[in-house]
């Protein structure tokens, strides 16, 4: 079964410079769940100098609290501990905690070398259990940067890093766009080989005909869990050349190739993107 983490009322608006009220975003969210989607990442507790979009994490997590839509299904991304302890003070206790296969990009994206990255996770993990929530992990920089080797052993000991601490599922995400269908076909193979019980989703940055060759390169190796975002907005803001997300369109068109089946209502869907495109023009 196809599962679709919804990622663009945080990774989507970080691109985007009209700031969207929390209203706004609570509308996205809903209009998301009457289109069929049931897992979000709906913001993330960082700087709100660096992020000004995501400002409103706490208090757009009260507004999900207040109406019984928190859930480990409704996740926040976490890059250190200051944001994860912010994340639970405001009742936001399923995350999404992220680590790196490079340690330039690791400072950058985080303020953290790598080793130092590695014993913070362990850390925001059991705080996290303690508060009763649970996480999934996402592994940046999986297929390197512009022009580097794919760091395979990297992102398999990152597998193993997030599995061991109780990651519910791990992302593998190709922050700079750099995946070819061979090199995602070399990464999946190997990361099912070595760990076959650990759920896999993908998060993919790319552009048009790119971005669809993956997904059915990866719905062909039995990959269900992406990450989508409307329109395709979004992308990593501390890499030089940002490409967007994963778009419906694209990955609907990915699942007629390969005969598989989303229970999406894509009438409201249309009219969702429509609004979308509206609010953040």
């Amino acid at each position: 079964m196809i599962s679709i983490c919804d990622v663009t009322l945080r990774d989507g608006l970080q691109s985007i410079d009209r700031l969207l009220s929390i209203d706004q975003k609570f509308e996205i969210l809903k209009q998301l769940i009457s289109v069929g989607v049931e897992r979000f990442e709906f913001s993330s507790f960082v700087s709100p100098i660096v992020v000004p979009q995501l400002a409103d994490a706490t208090e757009f997590s009260a507004r999900i609290i207040d109406n019984k839509l928190m859930s480990k299904y409704t996740t926040c991304l976490i890059l250190n501990e200051f944001g994860s302890k912010r994340a639970i003070e405001a009742g936001a206790k399923f995350q999404t905690l992220v680590v790196s296969t490079s340690n330039s990009f690791s400072i950058r994206n985080s303020g953290q070398s790598l080793s130092e990255l590695n014993l913070s996770i362990a850390r925001i993990a059991k705080s996290i259990q303690s508060a009763g929530g649970r996480f999934r992990g996402s592994i940046s920089m999986s297929f390197g940067e512009h022009g580097e080797d794919l760091p395979l052993e990297a992102v398999l000991h990152n597998v193993e890093l997030l599995s061991s601490l109780g990651a519910f599922e791990v992302s593998i995400a190709d922050t700079t766009g750099q995946a070819t269908v061979e090199s995602l076909s070399k990464l999946l193979d190997s990361v099912k080989e070595a760990y076959p019980h650990v759920p896999i989703n993908l998060h993919f940055h790319g552009k048009g005909n790119s971005l669809l060759e993956l997904t059915v390169a990866a719905l062909e190796r039995g990959v269900n869990s992406f990450d989508l975002s409307l329109l395709g907005v979004g992308g990593c803001p501390n890499i030089d050349h940002r490409f967007g997300n994963l778009s419906y369109s694209i990955f609907i068109s990915a699942c007629k190739q390969c005969g598989r089946d989303l229970p999406l209502d894509i009438h409201k869907l249309n009219k969702l993107e429509n609004y979308f495109s509206k609010i953040t023009c």
